[in-house]
């Protein structure tokens, strides 16, 4: 898995405290290169694999960990849980922090660039991440 950095994409392994890396405000929504605070190394003994195609037609698999929250407009109406807390109180409608085991087909992704990104599938494996 790589990360978006000030120096190009990085494997997550590399990245240490104080790298600066792409990340989004959890209240606005503002994209901005933060520095990392602390590095986290915690086993998962599942691993999730989200299908998603862009605006062109390109498609992408996303790993993940069950619980990485994903910035993710859904269904109106539709509240999805967070087990890390996040929220997100910007101008996007039906946009909320979603983990990844609770992601659907049809949510849509902000990608790195603001463009919206399709989620197609969602498969989670008994698999150590």
């Amino acid at each position: 898995m790589e990360v978006k950095t000030e120096q190009g994409y990085k494997p997550i392994q590399s990245i240490k405290v104080g790298d600066k890396v792409y990340a989004k405000n959890e209240l606005t929504g503002q994209m901005t290169y933060q520095r990392v605070q602390a590095h986290y190394n915690n086993p998962y003994d599942f691993t999730v694999y989200v299908e998603v195609i862009d605006e062109q037609g390109k498609h992408q698999t996303i790993v993940s960990n069950k619980i990485h929250p994903f910035f993710a407009q859904v269904n109106q109406g539709e509240l999805v849980p967070s087990s890390e807390g996040h929220h997100y109180n910007g101008e996007i409608q039906n946009a909320q922090w979603v983990d990844a085991q609770n992601l659907k087909a049809d949510y849509k992704l902000l990608s790195e660039n603001n463009h919206w990104q399709t989620v197609k599938g969602v498969t989670i494996k008994a698999e150590k991440l």
